[in-house]
């Protein structure tokens, strides 16, 4: 099976790896770390990122286990959150968006959040769905 980027973060992953060519160091050592959390908040790695690429040397990726989290309500929260972030036209902050990156792992894995992360996810949300917090 060859190794795939979920469509939602492709155009972000694009404008990210072209900013890595950027004179101004800075901005390509951010450019970087935010291709890593992209990557990282869409479930996949730089190694699938290398595999699209140079698709020659195979890669394991462990399948994703079907069970009801799938279909739970946190992993299409997951999914709305990781492809806003991935949108460079929605309305979210880069701390937002770093932050959805950081915690959308956590969401999908139906792992404790704190009250404050779980605040902070329904205010962005809401943010994304157009409602004023």
């Amino acid at each position: 099976m060859a190794a795939t980027l979920p469509s939602v973060i492709a155009p972000r992953v694009a404008d990210l790896v072209r900013l890595l060519g950027s004179d101004e160091d800075a901005e390509a050592l951010d450019a970087a770390r935010a291709l890593r959390r992209t990557l990282v908040g869409a479930g996949v790695d730089l190694d699938v990122l290398a595999a699209v690429i140079s698709p020659t040397e195979p890669i394991r990726v462990s399948p994703v286990r079907s069970s009801r989290r799938t279909t739970s309500i946190r992993c299409r929260q997951a999914d709305k959150l990781t492809k806003a972030a991935a949108d460079p036209y929605s309305n979210l902050t880069r701390w937002e968006r770093d932050f959805i990156a950081s915690n959308v792992p956590a969401l999908r894995s139906d792992a404790d959040l704190s009250e404050k992360q779980t605040a902070t996810l329904k205010r962005v949300l809401s943010k994304i769905r157009g409602h004023r917090s």
